[in-house]
């Protein structure tokens, strides 16, 4: 993946993240449209309904940061901060209430600030996962071709006495 299509990733996830905030996130019944940053500001409280999405924003961060900047081949290990983003996006699948005083109030419908949220969830697992596999790739392709010790490196490891003898245990 080039480096340009990583920041154009990166920043387009970014942008849809920002605009979230700002956009109509959810309806609770017949009532107004609640923005994202108000739904944020409660979704600290998620866990308690089961429901873990909220938490995908923290992860966000270090993701976009190692998605944009990381290594032209993110080692094989980033696909871990891109499966905790994606388990998080899946728990929004199922996001249909939010704890409130007096009892959950239930989701009527989700608005385009919650689609920008989960695009940018998408995206940047998308992103991690790709420059990951490639990486991966790369490492199997390479320990194909490492070269074979030369002969006389070789016959030296196998002809050296090893610097200690483990005894045998005997009872």
């Amino acid at each position: 993946m080039s480096e340009r299509l990583r920041y154009w990733l990166a920043g387009t996830a970014a942008l849809l993240w920002f605009a979230s905030f700002f956009l109509p996130a959810v309806r609770f019944g017949q009532d107004d449209w609640e923005p994202g940053w108000s739904v944020a500001v409660i979704g600290w409280a998620g866990p308690l309904q089961l429901q873990f999405g909220w938490y995908g924003n923290l992860v966000m961060i270090p993701a976009l940061g190692r998605l944009a900047f990381g290594e032209p081949r993110l080692d094989s290990n980033a696909w871990k901060l891109g499966l905790v983003l994606f388990l998080f996006w899946f728990n929004a699948l199922f996001w249909t209430q939010v704890p409130a005083d007096p009892g959950p109030a239930i989701i009527a419908a989700r608005g385009s600030g919650y689609y920008a949220w989960m695009a940018s969830l998408l995206i940047i697992w998308l992103g991690l996962f790709v420059l990951s596999r490639q990486r991966l790739r790369e490492m199997l392709a390479d320990e194909d071709a490492v070269e074979p010790e030369a002969p006389a490196v070789r016959s030296a490891l196998h002809d050296c006495d090893p610097p200690f003898q483990i005894p045998a245990a005997g009872l």
